[in-house]
């Protein structure tokens, strides 16, 4: 079998890398990589595709993601609710042999938010 020449992951750009990438595909790609970056430091989570023209996400029911998001001139509106596995959505307290109160954190499922709006500002 010969050796791939770009690599294991060469294949993922591949239909892009062929068209010569314009000034407004570029400009989209920057504002949803940064869009992205603000909602998850924000503790949201983006289920959208990139360069989609509607940039959906979930956040928690007492998030102001959403606000924060307006307040930069987005038109957020409210899609629906839905469900997501977390890492840590059950806390557990017990007291071990020794009497040591100890913490166990579980896997479990939450009800978060769906958020969209398009990715142009007002």
């Amino acid at each position: 079998m010969p050796a791939l020449k770009g690599g294991y992951d060469s294949w993922r750009n591949y239909e892009h890398r062929r068209r010569p990438i314009d000034d407004a595909t570029k400009r989209s790609e920057e504002l949803f990589a940064s869009l992205c970056s603000f909602i998850q430091t924000n503790n949201g989570w983006v289920v959208s595709v990139p360069l989609a023209k509607t940039l959906r996400f979930e956040c928690l029911p007492n998030s102001r993601l959403p606000e924060r998001l307006a307040e930069l001139g987005f038109e957020v509106r409210h899609a629906g609710t839905t469900s997501r596995i977390v890492p840590n959505a059950i806390s557990e307290s017990y007291a071990d042999d020794r009497r040591e109160r100890r913490t166990r954190i579980h896997h479990g499922v939450i009800q978060t938010w769906l958020y969209e709006f398009p990715m142009t500002k007002r």
